[in-house]
């Protein structure tokens, strides 16, 4: 007989591991780690402090990112962060267009399109973008293609790059089109070598009262059937 254990699908962790060198949007605070306390050198325990922006590494973006009455961590129901998910294979798009994305979405074979979870592997996996120096040429999303995927139903977006903003808006449109609509935003997974395809996810963004988003954990795995 086959145990239980011996069906079970690993998670693997796909977020980003945070570090002095890792890049942050320009203008957000830099992130620092400093040993307070160490007891290899006679402290009773090893202590850091770390310094960093909400919007740090694999974060979630709330509504209030961008909405001065939105949601924050603490409107958060997890369930949003967690369960099926579709990770969708964009790379060779220099950025997402709705012209690009709607047909895509509409191929997508799901039993429940309204409560869509959708992932984008882009480019920006081709290289680590893990380290400094920070790329203003990450691929984005359009906000033509944000408002075809509020249309969709989408209910959470993720991206491979730290915003899912171009560097070079003049005005967060993508980000007000997805979050104006309820829409919750994960930036910052690291899925190199993560396949296309249907998937499993869990994002735990740290509680923080308040926030308007959060450095999270993120886990994606083979669906289980």
């Amino acid at each position: 007989m086959t145990s239980a254990s011996s069906c079970s699908i690993p998670w693997r962790d796909i977020s980003a591991p945070l570090h002095p060198n890792f890049p942050t949007w320009p203008g957000d605070p830099p992130i620092t780690i400093e040993v307070t306390l160490d007891c290899g050198c006679g402290d009773a325990a090893t202590v850091r402090r770390l310094t960093l922006g909400s919007h740090t590494g694999t974060h979630v973006d709330m509504p209030a990112h961008f909405l001065p009455d939105g949601a924050t961590l603490d409107d958060l129901d997890l369930e949003r962060l967690s369960g099926a998910a579709w990770v969708l294979d964009a790379r060779g798009q220099s950025h997402i267009t709705a012209d690009w994305l709607c047909p895509k979405l509409a191929e997508l074979p799901l039993d429940d399109p309204g409560r869509l979870r959708l992932v984008f592997r882009t480019d920006n996996s081709n290289v680590n973008w893990t380290q400094l120096p920070f790329n203003t040429n990450f691929v984005a999303i359009a906000p033509c293609a944000a408002q075809c995927l509020v249309d969709f139903g989408v209910t959470v977006v993720g991206i491979d790059y730290l915003s899912v903003e171009a560097f070079d808006a003049p005005e967060p449109l993508t980000h007000r089109a997805l979050l104006s609509a309820g829409v919750l935003i994960v930036e910052g997974l690291v899925l190199d070598k993560i396949p296309a395809g249907p998937c499993e996810f869990i994002i735990l963004p740290l509680a923080i009262a308040g926030g308007d988003g959060a450095p999270a954990r993120a886990l994606w795995r083979k669906p289980l059937r």
